[in-house]
């Protein structure tokens, strides 16, 4: 039988990698909890060419720092979900006003959906867009809010202890105020986008003038990830305020970048990246989205308490176990989708769709039409 080629170069490639002379037993370096554990970086160099140094830097290359990238996926996330928040309450205060009566529902809903941070930025954003009804404190206090954010991961980021108890990372990023320069940008872009729907504003005849621009976009968004790789360089630790600094701009400027990359979107600015996102083939998946969310993380549990041996970590390895879990997390969700989420979905619908009905009802019976134009 023949050898699969893929799995004996990747063997091959293996046996080309340095010995290893020495390895600590795994399981004895965790018997002690109040043990304190040290992270060594080093880099390997080579004064001539070396082809083997060269297929080690493969397995480290920029490719894989954009692609597995858990920043791009989070502030993507938490853009399109204020993106999400600020848009749909804008298009129900059409028929009937925003007060604090409807926070009780609106928060009882999401709960069916609950997801941590983004629960408790979800209960923020409802009470933030009640008390900016009036939209002449909205711009002032929006920004407000991204400035706030960003001061709140630089004060993080200054005083957590990376490595030793995880302070920094669950401060900044498990947290919802880690994450509210995000959303709030992300409710901004959903104002904009309401209001310019409503006034039909036409931004295709600037297109040729902005294509460029937006075409700049996702390179942009690239070289804000790359930059973070300068605080892993071989030389000392650059100082806090460096680091705080750099922390306190890396969300907001990602988000802001996502955020005109969605823009765009909306308002046709070019072909390429529109035409590939308005796909029929992403219907679909789109559905079944947040069942393969629930469904990945169990999986991922139970694909590693299933190995009686150590793992072989390496990108290819990582790659290929992260496309089957989403195979399979995707097939699973389907029946999930269909059986629990769908009926769900459409009970909740059919709820506001008889409030709507009822507010029209009562909004006639006091005399209340509306003007044609």
């Amino acid at each position: 039988m023949d050898q699969d080629p893929v799995r004996s170069r990747s063997a091959s490639e293996f046996d080309r990698m340095p010995p290893i002379h020495k390895i600590d037993n795994y399981d004895s370096c965790f018997q002690e909890p109040s043990d304190v554990y040290c992270k060594l970086i080093f880099q390997l160099v080579s004064d001539e060419p070396s082809e083997l140094l060269s297929m080690i830097q493969l397995y480290s290359s920029p490719f894989y720092q954009l692609i597995i990238n858990g920043t791009i996926m989070m502030q993507s996330f938490f853009v399109m979900a204020g993106f999400q928040l600020a848009y749909q309450l804008c298009v129900i205060s059409k028929h009937y006003p925003l007060d604090w009566s409807i926070v009780p529902k609106i928060i009882c809903k999401r709960l069916l959906r609950s997801i941590a941070a983004d629960m408790q930025l979800y209960v923020f954003g409802v009470i933030l867009m009640i008390l900016l009804r009036d939209s002449r404190f909205r711009k002032p206090i929006l920004t407000s809010l991204v400035v706030l954010g960003s001061v709140i991961v630089a004060i993080h980021t200054e005083t957590g202890h990376f490595f030793a108890t995880d302070r920094s990372y669950n401060e900044i990023y498990r947290v919802g105020h880690g994450h509210v320069s995000g959303y709030v940008i992300g409710m901004s872009l959903g104002y904009y986008i309401y209001e310019w729907q409503q006034k039909k504003n036409d931004h295709r005849k600037y297109s040729h003038k902005l294509k460029f621009l937006y075409w700049s976009i996702v390179p942009m968004i690239a070289a804000v990830v790359l930059f973070g790789a300068v605080f892993y360089r071989d030389a000392p630790r650059d100082p806090a305020y460096v680091r705080a600094i750099c922390a306190a701009l890396n969300k907001p400027i990602l988000a802001g970048l996502i955020a005109l990359f969605i823009a765009g979107l909306f308002m046709k600015v070019e072909n390429v990246y529109r035409r590939f996102f308005e796909l029929d083939v992403w219907v679909i998946p789109s559905k079944l989205i947040y069942s393969a969310y629930l469904l990945h993380f169990p999986l991922f549990y139970i694909f590693i308490n299933m190995q009686t041996d150590l793992i072989r970590i390496t990108y290819l390895d990582l790659t290929a176990i992260a496309i089957v879990v989403t195979i399979i997390s995707f097939v699973l969700a389907i029946p999930l989708y269909l059986f629990v989420e769908a009926p769900f979905s459409s009970i909740l619908n059919g709820s506001k769709l008889q409030q709507k009905e009822t507010a029209t009802k009562q909004n006639g019976s006091n005399g209340i039409t509306k003007k044609k134009k």
